[in-house]
This record gives C-alpha cells, sequence and structure tokens, in this order.
C-alpha cells in the first residue's frame, strides 16, 4: 500500500509544483504588461493634456516594469524558452520606452503635442509587445495544460503497473 500511495502522491506532488511555478510565472508575466499599459496610459494623458499629473502613472510604471522583469525573470530561471520570450518582449519594450521619452520631451518642449506620426509609431511598437506578451502566456497555458494531462495520466498507469506486477509476483 506504501508504495501505491507513493505512486500516486509523488506525481500529485510533482504536478502541484509545476502548477505553482507556471502560475507564478503567468502572473509575472501579468505584471509586465500592466506596468507597460500603466506607462502608456500616462503617456497618453499628458500628450493630450499637457497636464504633469498625468505623468504619475507613466512614471510609477516604469519603476514597476523593471521590478516585474526582474521577477519575472528570476522565477522563470532554468526556463530557457520563457527567458528568451521575456527578453524579446523586454527589448520591444525597451523600444518603446525610448520613444515615449522622445514624446514627454516633445509635449514640454510644446505644450502639446505637434506630431501624430510618433504616437502612431509608439502605438505599433506596443501592439507587437502585446503579442510578444500574448505568445508568452500562451506558452505558459499550454504548459500548464501538458502539466495537467500528464497529472491525470502518469498515476493511473503507475498504479496499473503496480497491480499487474503484484498480481504477477503473488
Amino acid at each position: 500500500m506504501v508504495i501505491v500511495g507513493a505512486a500516486v502522491w509523488l506525481p500529485a506532488a510533482n504536478q502541484r509544483s509545476v502548477s505553482e511555478r507556471l502560475s507564478a510565472q503567468g502572473s509575472a508575466v501579468q505584471l509586465m504588461l500592466t506596468a507597460m499599459l500603466d506607462q502608456e496610459t500616462g503617456l497618453r494623458g499628458y500628450s493630450m493634456t499637457a497636464q504633469p499629473v498625468f505623468l504619475e502613472p507613466y512614471v510609477m510604471g516604469q519603476r514597476e516594469y523593471d521590478t516585474a522583469v526582474a521577477g519575472a525573470e528570476s522565477i522563470s530561471r532554468g526556463d530557457d524558452r520563457v527567458v528568451n520570450r521575456l527578453r524579446g518582449a523586454d527589448v520591444i519594450a525597451r523600444r518603446w520606452q525610448d520613444a515615449a521619452r522622445g514624446g514627454v520631451q516633445d509635449v514640454r518642449a510644446h505644450a502639446r503635442l505637434r506630431d501624430f506620426r510618433p504616437v502612431l509609431a509608439r502605438k505599433a511598437i506596443m501592439d507587437r509587445y502585446r503579442q510578444a506578451i500574448g505568445a508568452t502566456v500562451e506558452l505558459l497555458a499550454t504548459r500548464r495544460d501538458e502539466a495537467l494531462k500528464r497529472a491525470e495520466i502518469v498515476p493511473v498507469v503507475l498504479v496499473v503497473l503496480l497491480s499487474l506486477a503484484f498480481f504477477v509476483l503473488g
């Protein structure tokens, strides 16, 4: 009985561990996206009004983004596929942030938005960022689904094999 219990408990414990890690990775990726959206929202409000109060979510989002990236990479350490996706998304985010700084400077210098072309360029960069984050979320969801399928199959297979072994042995 101890063997059967271990055969069921060990895969379940592994599944729980995998599930917790995937959940933590998903939460960290969501924090990255939220921080970027806060920056985008703040910049949009500032561009429309030239009121510095609208820069608060932009500035806060920058700090939160850096923290979220560090957390996501830390949680994902050893998972090269996810880390590579995070780094790819981060490159896009940094490109948007560089363009956003130019937008802030332009509004500060002219007290209003003068040219919509940079806004459209930033939007295109942000759209690419959203796609990159979405692909990472999709990868994590696929892994979660695969882990759940394994969790259903492994204990059953182990119990059947152990039952056969006990039957054959005596």
